[in-house]
């Protein structure tokens, strides 16, 4: 559906779809109305950088050049792919569950 079509669709439709009233004058965007046609999948990207944020918290300590650290990690991880859920691989590898605490630290400025 073009752009133009799918606001104009929302508009004519508003009382059936929209959970806040649509503010005429004000950008679509500000109405909530891009948040409508994303489902949930939409957000897993954010679990994705908690985990990468704490796998590189856990190279950084051990050296992002230690041969035999990424190696564990190549074995842990990637080559086993799909065999395992994600979970389990990641707390293989880190030999506990994944944690927020590097996500929050990159989010509060910290290196």
């Amino acid at each position: 559906m073009k752009k133009g079509v799918y606001f104009s669709y929302i508009q004519k439709n508003k009382k059936e779809y929209l959970l806040f009233a649509y503010n005429r004058g004000y950008h679509f965007y500000t109405n909530f109305g891009h948040l409508y046609s994303f489902s949930a999948a939409y957000y897993p990207y954010m679990w994705v950088e908690v985990i990468a944020a704490d796998i590189l918290k856990k190279f950084d300590k051990q050296g992002m050049r230690n041969s035999q650290f990424a190696e564990r990690y190549r074995q842990s991880i990637l080559t086993l792919g799909g065999s395992k859920d994600a979970s389990q691989l990641i707390e293989d590898f880190l030999l506990r569950p994944f944690k927020f605490d590097a996500f929050i630290d990159r989010l509060n400025g910290a290196s």
